[in-house]
């Protein structure tokens, strides 16, 4: 029992550290070789037919980088459940709520609907003001919330 409230105690802290160090809102270049996030999600499509492998990149010293994944925190955290996580971000990050996903354009209020995360779709909805914003917002198919 004392094992399992260390490591919980632990869990909390390195979310906390992870959300600290998390500037995936911010945007970089997308040709831009780093191991990092930026506030919207790159298309997981190449840009030419040399490009193929686009998501694996040379840093130039030798080394090869890898995305991991093709979205950002706080939709890795929406698209599974995380409420904590995504609490976390968005008081830490109040301006994340505005990201959306480049390849679908969905936001965080088109995920938690299309996965049903009540306990998400919820956090977003005590600003009223954002919520009708991303409301109104239209993905890649043509789709409002309403239509997900």
């Amino acid at each position: 029992m004392g094992e399992e409230m260390q490591n919980q105690k632990e869990l909390l802290e390195l979310t906390d550290f992870l959300v600290k160090m998390d500037y995936s809102w911010t945007e970089i270049d997308p040709n831009e070789v780093v191991n990092t996030f930026s506030l919207v999600s790159k298309p997981n499509i190449p840009q030419k037919k040399e490009d193929a492998d686009y998501n694996n990149r040379d840093c130039g010293d030798g080394r090869e980088t890898k995305s991991t994944y093709e979205y950002i925190p706080l939709f890795i955290a929406t698209r599974t459940g995380i409420s904590q996580i995504v609490e976390k971000i968005l008081k830490r990050h109040p301006q994340a709520v505005e990201a959306h996903d480049l390849k679908h354009q969905q936001n965080i209020l088109h995920m938690a609907i299309k996965y049903r995360r009540l306990a998400i779709f919820r956090i977003v909805k005590k600003n009223k003001f954002i919520t009708s914003r991303l409301a109104d917002m239209i993905d890649s198919d043509g789709n409002t919330i309403l239509q997900i």
